[in-house]
C-alpha cells in the first residue's frame, strides 16, 4: 500500500528483487551448482563443464545454480550477481576471473599452458563472488 509523505510516495511493500537471467538445459555429464559451463557441441542443448584445456569445452557462457547428473535438466545463469562460484583458488575483488584449466573452475590466472584457452567470465566480488560477465572470445595460447 502506497502512502504520501512530503512530496514522495512511500511504500509500505517489500521491494522487488530484480530477477537473474537463467536457462534450463540437460546434463551431458555430473554437474554441481556453481561449476562454469559451456555448450556440448555434440549434443544440442546440453552443457558440460568449461575447461580451458579442451576446445571442445570452451567458449564458457554460464553457471549452474543447480546441480545435476547425466540426463537432468538444471538452471545455467548467464549473467548478473553470483556468490559462491566453483574456483581453483579465492578470487581477488575487482579483479578479472577467468575458465580455469581444472574443468567446471574459475580462476583469477588466465591458464598459460600452451594449447590452453583465456576467457574471461566477469569480475571478483569477494572470494568466491563475483558478476558474471561473458566474454564469448577465446584467445587460445600457441
Amino acid at each position: 500500500m502506497a502512502e504520501i509523505g512530503r512530496g514522495s510516495v512511500f511504500t509500505t511493500e517489500a521491494p522487488v528483487t530484480p530477477t537473474t537471467p537463467t536457462y534450463n538445459f540437460v546434463c551431458a555429464e555430473a554437474i554441481s551448482a556453481g561449476e562454469v559451463l559451456c555448450q556440448s557441441k555434440v549434443d544440442s542443448g546440453q552443457v558440460l563443464k568449461a575447461q580451458a584445456s579442451d576446445e571442445d569445452r570452451m567458449p564458457a557462457f554460464g553457471v549452474a545454480t543447480e546441480g545435476g547428473g547425466i540426463g537432468d535438466t538444471v538452471a545455467v545463469q548467464t549473467m548478473g550477481s553470483y556468490n559462491d562460484i566453483e574456483r581453483t583458488e579465492d578470487l581477488d575483488m575487482q579483479e578479472a576471473v577467468y575458465v580455469s584449466d581444472t574443468a567446471g573452475k574459475a580462476t583469477k590466472n588466465p591458464p598459460a599452458t600452451s594449447g590452453c584457452g583465456q576467457q574471461r567470465i566477469g569480475i571478483a566480488k569477494a572470494a568466491g563472488n563475483m558478476m558474471l560477465e561473458f566474454d564469448l572470445t577465446v584467445i587460445w595460447v600457441g
